[in-house]
């Protein structure tokens, strides 16, 4: 190989190593664990890795916007309009999304798209949480 190929290699694969150090330290949208029951108002969490360095001051919780919905098959509806979301971020790159509600939840099954948003980037998950009858 002549000098300008070889260099030309080095490069890409100089830039093929960062891109794949950014992808594994992506934020990610873990599962959720829902602490309610139908006709209770909703509880759940919504776990966060990856964070790296991070702050809760750097990240923007919330609903998707409606297109995400949309372009997901999902409504958007009154429900997932009053949702609250409250983020706490731990220390070695985790943290957590409480959703809640302030009233009590009378649709067995909700639809969420939650948004994660930060200065590099946007994470985006859907979530359909079953809220079975209290036993």
């Amino acid at each position: 190989m002549n000098r300008s190929t070889v260099h030309m290699l080095r490069v890409v694969a100089a830039a093929a190593t960062l891109l794949m150090t950014a992808t594994v330290n992506a934020l990610t949208i873990g599962d959720v664990q829902l602490h309610s029951h139908l006709g209770e108002p909703l509880r759940a969490t919504v776990a966060i890795e990856n964070l790296g360095s991070l702050s809760a001051g750097e990240l923007i919780v919330g609903s998707a916007p409606e297109a995400d919905y949309r372009a997901m098959g999902i409504e958007k509806t009154f429900l997932t309009s009053t949702l609250k979301y409250e983020l706490d971020v731990a220390k070695g790159g985790r943290g957590t999304v409480e959703i809640s509600t302030a009233n009590p939840v009378g649709e067995p099954y909700v639809d969420i798209v939650l948004e994660i948003r930060w200065p590099g980037g946007r994470a985006v998950r859907q979530f359909t949480l079953l809220l079975d009858p209290r036993q």
